[in-house]
């Protein structure tokens, strides 16, 4: 849900989602009914307004407009315990809240590391298994640079998992096992491989509704990616059809050198 639009500067709207949840918790101190629901519809415009101008996606639409919002909008001098109504459907916003913060915080703690320019490359599923091993592999000519940063999306990891127990890639096992081991114990954050070169996964975020293709799916993630803030961004691919589909939406794509070196018939 928390797909930002390109340019948005997250720390920014960590500070708006702080006033935020002042306005809203007004609604629950104010000193009558009335007030309440003045400051409670205030709020919710408020937040609308933010998340219009940040999200790429409307899927917030339904959590902020619910039953909840309609029935306090509706309420009159006769309604029966306002107040209860009021603080319950503002907690529930409130908890919301807190889930997108936790998500932007985690942002905000990559582009700090963004901030450092280097080098940036997805890797699909096809190169980690066609080419040599990714976390021995010579990156340097890849992308003219010494260090580099090795992105896996998730769903790499579940296409991985499933060449694995089907048992039509001998080599996904053995890729997993190693994403495995250098990952494990660092949290959401990256992984260094070796002097320069680091690993780490593209989460989705939180009720993220992925595409139904797997490649187009993945070609999404990176253009998200490719709109925030860090280094040179390039998708890796063993696939034709992934690297032309890249390109043809305007990313920076190229084939596994593995696959440049291979002789046509």
């Amino acid at each position: 849900m928390v797909e930002l639009k390109p340019g948005v500067p997250v720390y920014g709207l960590l500070q708006q989602m702080t006033q935020l949840r002042a306005q809203l918790g007004n609604s629950q101190s104010a000193l009558d009914a009335t007030d309440g629901q003045r400051y409670f519809l205030t709020s919710v415009e408020a937040i609308e307004s933010t998340f219009s101008h940040s999200f790429e996606s409307a899927a917030w639409y339904d959590q902020l407009y619910s039953s909840g919002y309609w029935a306090i909008r509706a309420m009159t001098p006769d309604t029966t315990r306002p107040m209860p109504l009021l603080r319950s459907e503002s907690d529930r916003i409130l908890r919301w809240l807190d889930d997108i913060e936790g998500e932007l915080k985690r942002i905000n703690e990559q582009d700090e590391w963004d901030d450092k320019n280097i080098p940036r490359l997805i890797l699909d599923t096809s190169a980690i298994v066609r080419e040599g091993e990714f976390d021995t592999f010579n990156w340097e000519p890849v992308v003219n640079n010494v260090c580099v940063r090795l992105i896996l999306p998730i769903l790499v990891i579940r296409e991985l998992d499933n060449l694995k127990n089907s048992g039509k890639e001998p080599k996904a096992r053995k890729r997993l096992r190693r994403i495995h081991e250098l990952l494990n114990g660092h949290g959401r954050g990256w992984a260094p491989i070796r002097p320069g070169v680091t690993l780490e996964l593209l989460m989705n975020p939180p009720r993220h509704v992925p595409l139904a293709v797997n490649d187009e799916e993945i070609i999404s993630r990176t253009q998200y990616l490719n709109g925030r803030r860090g280094g040179r961004l390039k998708l890796i691919s063993g696939d034709y059809r992934m690297v032309l589909s890249a390109q043809a939406v305007g990313l920076d794509a190229q084939l596994t050198p593995a696959e440049l070196r291979s002789p046509f018939e």
